[in-house]
């Protein structure tokens, strides 16, 4: 029977719920689903048919390390494919997509030696309040959201998440306490499914962790267009995405473009699971 690594991080061994439901589907197709460690010395990863990264949740606490091994197997049949999941797990693609029109939510980006301080920030753009996020980062991991009048006591925690790999500074968007965060999922190139996340009434980040709820939800024709677009401006094939973001004026606004280890809220849809896994085989 065919083999098919369904990668994963050492928290999660057996893989998130969500993805359990890949193992019955895959059966099915006649390929055997194993959960794998990202970072198991032992493993050898020749006799996969495919590398599917799922749940190496804790990348961004390691990033050397993961993208040495994302190096390491970038010859087999990893997917997404190498360029696009070490180009994914630093948010400075977001400056890409400004670059190349797409609508985001606005986003300026402090690197390793910039001199800018929160206060200069603040300054120059005039938002009243605004999320800070390390570059690298993930599951809402050191992000903060903060009113002009609480900069200064913060810049020095600022400084240090710049001098250790960067950070996001974008205005809070209201639309995500009004509305929620939007998640439109493609799994196999085609669209799939989609939610909204909300935050708790005493938080402002979406993540379950933190109390956030979501729902099953049907975006506009036009949501799914604009979302769309956003894929589009990536050359290379995706066996799974995630376009996170917020309507804001009648237009889609992309916060994150989840390429690398999103989870694809396969429990909210259950027909996406057999479609994955029909994904799979056809990529194997």
């Amino acid at each position: 029977m065919t083999s098919v690594a369904l990668v994963t991080c050492a928290k999660l061994p057996d893989l998130p719920p969500d993805d359990q439901l890949l193992l019955a589907p895959l059966q099915a197709l006649g390929i055997k689903g194993v959960p794998v460690i990202w970072d198991d010395p032992g493993i050898d990863w020749n006799t996969f048919a495919a590398i599917v990264i799922r749940s190496t949740w804790d990348y961004h606490e390691r990033l050397p390390a993961y993208e040495t091994w994302l190096a390491q197997v970038a010859t087999h049949n990893l997917w997404n494919p190498y360029s696009v999941l070490k180009a994914n797990v630093r948010k400075t693609y977001l400056q890409k997509l400004q670059a190349q029109g797409v609508p985001t939510v606005p986003t300026v980006t402090l690197l390793p030696g910039d001199p800018h301080t929160l206060g200069d920030i603040l300054n120059s753009y005039g938002w009243p309040e605004v999320v800070i996020k390390p570059v690298i980062s993930a599951a809402g991991s050191h992000t903060h959201k903060l009113r002009k009048h609480e900069a200064a006591p913060y810049e020095s925690t600022f400084a240090t998440l710049i001098a250790q790999g960067g950070v996001l500074v974008q205005p809070f968007m209201p639309e995500i306490i009004a509305e929620g965060e939007w998640s439109l999922i493609w799994i196999g190139g085609h669209y799939s499914h989609a939610l909204l996340k909300h935050p708790p009434s005493d938080h402002f980040l979406v993540q379950e962790h933190f109390g956030g709820t979501w729902e099953t939800a049907k975006p506009s024709p036009s949501v799914i267009s604009q979302a769309a677009a956003v894929l589009d401006t990536i050359r290379e094939p995706l066996l799974y995405a995630r376009v996170d973001g917020v309507l804001h004026e009648g237009r889609f606004h992309v916060m994150e473009l989840e390429l690398t280890e999103p989870s694809l809220f396969m429990l909210a849809h259950p027909p996406a699971a057999r479609q994955f896994a029909e994904a799979i085989a056809h990529v194997c």
